[in-house]
């Protein structure tokens, strides 16, 4: 039953890191010709970067964490999805009211509260596609939090990847065919949440009387008083996590500039997203593999997962950080040159996080939401603070500070993570710790291949191919158990029983 459980779990990673890889492709490719076809309108940019991150801040509220529950719970699925679908229906329909009274609340000196928040008002209308965005999304999470309980990652991954396929392309030809504005953007948006929904009620019929029948009423009240503390600690925590990351571009947006924004988007894009898509990819399955295990199998998942994730992550946020100019201009053009020095300082903070992250779900294992909540809440209280008390020194030192800020937070949390596991931390410290003179050697090489005279900037990132594979290769001979999870991964099977 273990084999067979842990057999799936690596089949859908490597189905959910298939379609973390093609969704970033695409988002590279999408944006990429995006921000070309807005060279000049770097207001538009940004205005549909804070109209997008507002959104996702809310999304924490449509399933209240009755999804994770239903994940926790997964032996009695129908009983959970029911509840599960009634509270999407009502929270997406409150957060569809909410949108609606931002556009009609008068607000000092703009229109609305909308027209205040985006102040451009030429995009202030663009809002209002938050609110199909908000009741397509509530649908789709009632179907996907029972694939995920059943670990079928491969329907997820493929309705993620035509999202992403007709959320970028399609934004690109809405702006090339439509015009220059954020509600052509946000349509795209729209189109591509249409798709996944519709795909993933492929495998999961929808049932309307699951919302409409009056005795899952009862259903929903029964289960949400029990779990009732776990509900709003997650919720919380989710919310809090997602204001966390999203707040810095409509601050900066409002604070510097629709320039700096823009900058800071592109380098969050080209550093931060591609790493959190991976251990995000982690994360995801180790959370439904966790539940119901022993002791000593728990341990043992989270060392494996630790250690890996510090032999093969760490790297590529070293990679990302020392070629920052390389990167910026193959994605946006020398326009964007200036969002370099952004990469560099938000690599400080990401190798923890890439390490980590993946066994964050701990606190909701142990039923102890609460714990990642109060370290969420600090987390996003510092970075309100440092991006207010910055500001006036340009968006440099804002992200300069704001990584020295989050690097000490993610030391603490993964202090916290080894109190969660019940475990020795000094185990779960030496299983990254062990890669960083190897970490340290390559960013050594990164920084002379970086400062080779007479060279233009691409090429050095193209002839860190070697040291890469010096470094694969070190790992192949020397660090057997990480290279077995990287083959087992891959679908292959163990050399040895060992």
């Amino acid at each position: 039953m273990a084999a067979a459980i842990m057999s799936a779990a690596f089949s859908a990673t490597r189905w959910i890191l298939a379609g973390s890889f093609g969704f970033r492709l695409l988002g590279y490719v999408g944006q990429a010709i995006i921000l070309h076809l807005l060279a000049k309108e770097k207001e538009v940019w940004g205005a549909y970067g804070s109209l997008v991150d507002i959104h996702m801040m809310l999304i924490p509220f449509l399933p209240l964490a009755l999804d994770q529950v239903l994940v926790r719970e997964k032996k009695r699925e129908k009983r959970y999805a029911a509840a599960l679908s009634i509270m999407l229906a009502l929270i997406g329909g409150f957060l569809c009211l909410l949108v609606g009274a931002s556009l009609l609340i008068p607000s000092p000196g703009a229109a609305s509260i909308a027209g205040a928040a985006i102040e451009k008002g030429t995009t202030w209308h663009a809002v209002l596609f938050m609110i199909p965005i908000f009741i397509v999304m509530a649908t789709k999470l009632s179907a996907r939090s029972i694939l995920t309980a059943e670990l079928d990652f491969k329907t997820i991954s493929i309705g993620e990847f035509g999202n992403g396929l007709i959320t970028y392309f399609g934004g690109a030809l809405a702006i090339f065919t439509l015009g220059k504005s954020a509600w052509a953007l946000m349509a795209a948006y729209l189109a591509g949440e249409v798709f996944e929904c519709a795909y993933v009620f492929r495998k999961v019929p929808f049932r309307m009387v699951a919302v409409l029948a009056p005795r899952r009423w009862g259903i929903l009240k029964r289960i949400y008083m029990k779990h009732r503390k776990f509900c709003l600690a997650t919720t919380a925590d989710l919310t809090l996590s997602n204001v966390g990351s999203l707040i810095p571009v409509p601050m900066i947006f409002a604070l510097i500039g629709g320039a700096a924004a823009a900058d800071f988007r592109v380098a969050r894009l080209l550093i931060q997203m591609p790493v959190l898509l991976l251990v995000g990819s982690v994360g995801r399955v180790a959370y439904p593999t966790f539940v119901g295990t022993t002791e000593e199998v728990l341990q043992s998942r989270g060392l494996k997962i630790v250690g890996t994730t510090a032999a093969f992550l760490a790297p590529v946020v070293i990679w990302l950080a020392a070629f920052g100019p390389a990167t910026a201009m193959i994605l946006a053009g020398k326009d964007y040159l200036s969002a370099a020095p952004l990469i560099a300082w938000m690599g400080i903070y990401m190798i923890a996080c890439a390490i980590y992250s993946p066994i964050s779900s701990l606190d909701m294992v142990r039923n102890k939401p609460e714990v990642g909540l109060y370290w969420t809440l600090a987390h996003t209280v510092a970075r309100v603070a440092v991006i207010k008390a910055f500001a006036p020194q340009g968006v440099v030192a804002v992200v300069a500070a704001m990584s020295v800020a989050s690097c000490v937070l993610w030391i603490v949390w993964a202090w916290l993570l080894g109190w969660l596991l019940q475990a020795p931390m000094t185990r779960y410290w030496w299983a990254a710790l062990k890669f960083a003179p190897l970490w340290i050697a390559l960013a050594a090489v990164f920084w002379w291949l970086r400062h080779l005279p007479a060279m233009h900037p691409v090429y050095p990132a193209l002839l860190s191919g070697l040291p890469v594979a010096v470094y694969t290769f070190i790992i192949w001979k020397f660090f057997p158990d990480e290279w077995e999870m990287l083959l087992r991964l891959s679908g292959r099977k163990r050399k040895s029983a060992a």
